[in-house]
């Protein structure tokens, strides 16, 4: 954790950086370049004048919804969310400040948090908002409120914004005021360099925005009934005069605020979804009861009953689903149905690398004689390559491009040998990649010279024909030709400039872009929800899916032979382009020996997208995130680059939650700018819960935060003493609030 300046500092992954704001150079709106140059000539002045008008574009009525990563708490969750003051966190660091209020630096939105009779009715029954057009929204009616916003020049006032509605008395409670504000709105800076792909800042920039009051939750006596809690980003352009504690708003009966985002949650008297207690369902989803049962958190089927049958077949069925098999509906060409093994490339043990050739579907069939059952994995691997190979027309133009340079090469070195122009001695394989240039070079003598004038002597062409036909009658089959061992090592070499395009669609393959979630997981109860299982990537699997991709277009046995020289050349390149793009300055040289991973199907990744993970090997040295997906809302896919000696899941440090503990205290954190920064010093109280005394409050009865920099009976002030400093920044105040992080830890002998 640290408290920092200059945004251009470095952060280790699991660290925090924190920054007061991100104040862009120019506020959103238009501006003009004058120019005026002045011309004298003896007899007279000319003046030449220029302007240009420069738009600085940024949100006013509307927001991209991409732009936000977390919402905290999350959109339709339940839980214990009393004692928590909900946050939200952009993609954008200058969003907050792309707008002033008043002066430099003042945030123009805010996180509003309302229940329901505190809003009055909208068109949405859920968050009460309404839509309308911007030019109407403009020209309300005389008894309500809106900001002095001048509408920006590239936005159309035909199109519609949203908006809520809610009594002047509501709104004096709840705003912030204007020296609130800047306290509202920090940054943080984080290392992304282990979180899913979500197009984020480049630096690992953040900007968050807090509210200033904490979560309704049901009243003592009446813990029966959650309490729905909603939540806007409302604009406070052109509202400054009326955001101070003795603003005049008796001429206004209600008051009306763009919202550019909104979500709800309920606040119930147990935790239910909050981080912790998600994280605990991981352990509880895999106990019996009261033990830990460690084998359940690989991805196979649950241990089956099996009646009925004899020991032998039932030690083969358990062997068979403890190893990752799931028994599948199988109709044969012969019109029988039956059922088939099959295991996806997420495997619960580590398989041994066969490194078999499948020219067709049918070769890579597995037949088990003694039970007379088929293993459809690898053969189902092969059509599965071919499958997606044969949807993507961009990679079949790559493989032809590929597959022609492929023979251009071979006949080039064919004919190499073949060639009357070379010498003998540069016909050895070993002299093969002579270039034309440095043979002709060398051919280039004085007598050579001398007979170029007479090129019309067949005599010396006839000569040298015949000097060659002795020594290449070895090579009269290009197949033989490509047989030889030193020959297929040169063409590997050679191919190698060729082979990026191809070998970046089979990398995307082998971590399994574009493979179907069900060939992934095929039976539902491997992955049921609020679990996490763990696997390791079958290598069987993905070589078999390639070989189906590049069987494409084979239809010759020199193909053939040019598909068993390059794929295992394209797999390993595939891997190590992928280590450097991951992990450009500890990149492994050769591609992995094995990966694994895990699935994830919880709730956390929903209400936490952006989910924090750190893998270390047996020498605690950090491991490569190979990739890091969101296959749907709720299951996140991690795959590294060895097995971890350790996983562990938390709470992303961008996302981390502000409130209180569970007597309503805070923790305060040392903030001086040294390696003891964020070190625990004492705990104060700044609520109370029973609702009796003042603290920090605006009221003992109230659950806004009473965060007036100017009040010595105010958050600010009294943290600052605490404290003994002079002055507390936003970030420094944000330190103070933040919420201890919550993490869950996995060992190898749970993996």
């Amino acid at each position: 954790m640290r408290y920092q300046k200059n945004t251009n500092s470095d952060v280790t992954i699991n660290d925090v950086q924190f920054f007061d704001n991100y104040v862009p150079a120019l506020e959103a709106g238009s501006y003009y370049i004058s120019v005026n140059h002045e011309l004298t000539t003896d007899k007279s002045k000319i003046n030449f004048d220029a302007r240009q008008e420069i738009l600085v574009s940024a949100p006013q009525f509307t927001l991209d919804s991409t732009q936000i990563i977390n919402k905290y708490p999350p959109l339709g969750s339940t839980g214990k969310y009393g004692e928590v003051i909900p946050h939200i966190v952009f993609k954008d660091p200058a969003l907050p400040w792309e707008r002033f209020l008043s002066k430099k630096g003042t945030p123009w939105l805010a996180l509003m948090v309302f229940v329901e009779n505190e809003l009055n009715n909208g068109q949405s029954h859920s968050d009460k908002s309404s839509e309308i057009s911007i030019n109407e929204f403009l020209k309300p009616a005389t008894t309500t409120l809106i900001g002095d916003i001048s509408k920006e020049k590239d936005i159309d006032g035909n199109t519609t914004c949203r908006f809520i509605n809610m009594s002047t008395k509501i709104f004096k409670d709840i705003a912030p005021t204007l020296e609130e504000l800047p306290f509202l709105s920090h940054i943080r800076k984080i290392n992304t360099a282990n979180r899913p792909d979500m197009n984020l800042h480049e630096e690992g920039l953040f900007s968050v925005i807090t509210a200033n009051r904490f979560a309704t939750a049901p009243t003592p006596g009446n813990n029966s009934q959650a309490i729905k809690n909603i939540v806007h980003l409302v604009s406070l352009e052109g509202l400054e005069q009326y955001l101070s504690a003795t603003s005049n708003l008796n001429k206004y009966d209600n008051v009306s605020l763009i919202t550019l985002a909104s979500w709800t949650f309920l606040s119930a008297p147990d935790n239910l979804k909050d981080f912790k207690t998600l994280l605990g369902n991981l352990v509880l989803s895999s106990s019996n009861g009261t033990n830990l049962d460690r084998s359940s958190y690989s991805l196979r089927l649950p241990e089956p009953k099996i009646t009925n049958t004899t020991n032998k077949i039932r030690e083969t069925i358990i062997k068979r689903t403890k190893n990752g098999f799931v028994p599948l509906a199988y109709h044969t060409r012969s019109g029988e149905d039956t059922f088939a093994w099959y295991r996806g490339p997420l495997t619960p043990v580590l398989t041994k690398n066969l490194g078999n050739t499948f020219p067709t579907t049918d070769a890579a069939l597995i037949y088990d004689k003694t039970n007379g059952v088929f293993d459809v994995s690898l053969a189902s691997a092969w059509e599965t390559g071919r499958e997606v190979a044969l949807a993507d027309r961009d990679f079949i133009k790559k493989l032809n491009a590929f597959r022609n340079q492929n023979n251009n090469t071979a006949a080039s070195l064919f004919n190499h040998l073949h060639s009357g122009h070379f010498s003998n001695k540069n016909k050895k394989l070993k002299k093969i990649h002579t270039t034309i240039q440095e043979n002709f070079m060398a051919l280039l003598t004085p007598r050579v010279i001398r007979e170029i004038g007479n090129i019309a002597d067949k005599r010396v062409i006839q000569k040298n024909s015949r000097a060659t036909t002795a020594s290449v009658e070895e090579f009269t089959s290009i197949h033989t030709f490509l047989e030889e061992p030193d020959v297929q090592e040169k063409l590997k070499k050679s191919i190698t400039k060729y082979i990026s395009p191809v070998a970046d669609w089979l990398e995307h393959f082998a971590l399994l872009y574009p493979i179907p979630f069900d060939k992934l997981v095929a039976d539902e109860k491997m992955l049921p929800p609020e679990s996490i299982r763990f696997f390791y990537l079958d290598m069987n699997w993905i070589n078999a899916g390639i070989q189906g991709a590049m069987s494409l277009g084979v239809d010759s046995g020199k193909q053939f032979l040019f598909n068993r020289l390059t794929i295992e050349a394209l797999g390993k390149a595939s891997m190590v382009m992928k280590m450097i793009k991951k992990n450009k300055k500890n990149a492994r040289s050769t591609s992995p020996k094995m990966m694994c991973g895990f699935l994830l199907r919880s709730a956390l990744v929903s209400g936490w997208p952006n989910l924090s993970i750190q893998a270390v090997d047996k020498n605690n040295q950090s491991l490569t995130i190979m990739r890091l997906d969101h296959l749907s809302p709720n299951v996140l896919l991690c795959i590294f680059d060895d097995v971890p000696k350790t996983i562990e899941l938390c709470e992303p440090q961008e996302s981390l939650g502000f409130g209180v503990s569970s007597n309503g205290s805070i923790t305060l954190r040392k903030v001086l700018n040294d390696s003891s920064i964020g070190t625990r010093i004492k705990t104060i109280p700044i609520r109370d819960l029973s609702f009796k005394q003042k603290y920090c409050m605006r009221s003992a009865e109230s659950n806004v935060l009473n965060i007036a920099p100017s009040d010595p009976n105010g958050l600010i002030q009294k943290i600052a003493k605490e404290l003994k400093i002079n002055n507390l920044t936003p970030a420094t105040f944000a330190i103070q609030m933040i919420k201890t992080v919550e993490a869950i830890k996995f060992d190898s002998q749970t993996i």
